[in-house]
């Protein structure tokens, strides 16, 4: 897809806002800043965007879109039900897992940004693809005969659940500073135990 002059100096602007935010907080970094990192004036800015807050929200969506297509391809390319299912969780947590590359200051900053601002609306649309997905495998599955048929009438509460137990992980592996292959080998056990039960038989 060939991008108009517009669209290339938005991306610009958005990629630089993004390495700068990300390096130093939303609250230290500046227009002047984020328009010197592209050689360009703040009146540039302002074109494209009406504010720093603005530009945040965009960046936010944009890592939102970044996430989801890779996750979804990474899906798309496995054959079996249990594949994408194990596939979707290690892949968000390998792109959200760069997260532990921010200082603690600056993540701590933008989790209470992205809670309180505007992104609340990008994140609730983030989330809902995310269950779409989940309850597109889990469909899959039963189509399959990997997944037991019993559950085609409560798969929106099973995507629901394996989401919760997912988001609240990748919380835990934040704070708690677990290594990446860990927190893999910990997703793949977690998805062994949910398909599996942990019942003794």
């Amino acid at each position: 897809m060939v991008l108009s002059k517009d669209e290339i100096i938005k991306l610009e602007i958005l990629n630089s806002a993004q390495e700068l935010f990300h390096k130093y907080g939303l609250k230290k970094t500046t227009m002047e800043d984020i328009a010197k990192h592209i050689s360009k004036g703040k009146s540039t800015l302002y074109y494209y965007f009406s504010s720093k807050e603005d530009i945040f929200d965009a960046v936010i969506q944009k890592e939102s879109d970044e996430l989801f297509t890779e996750t979804k391809a990474a899906i798309d390319a496995a054959d079996s039900a249990i594949d994408k299912l194990k596939i979707y969780c290690v892949t968000k947590v390998k792109k959200l897992h760069s997260l532990s590359n921010l200082s603690n200051r600056v993540k701590l900053e933008m989790l209470e940004i992205v809670k309180n601002s505007s992104c609340k609306a990008v994140m609730r649309d983030f989330e809902k693809r995310e269950k779409e997905v989940i309850v597109d495998i889990l469909n899959y599955g039963i189509s399959t005969g990997e997944f037991n048929v019993k559950i085609k009438n409560s798969v929106d509460v099973v995507a629901l659940m394996i989401f919760s137990i997912l988001r609240g992980f990748l919380f835990d592996t934040h704070s708690y500073h677990i290594k990446m292959n860990k927190v893999e080998e910990c997703i793949c056990e977690v998805i062994d135990f949910l398909l599996n039960g942990i019942k003794k038989c």
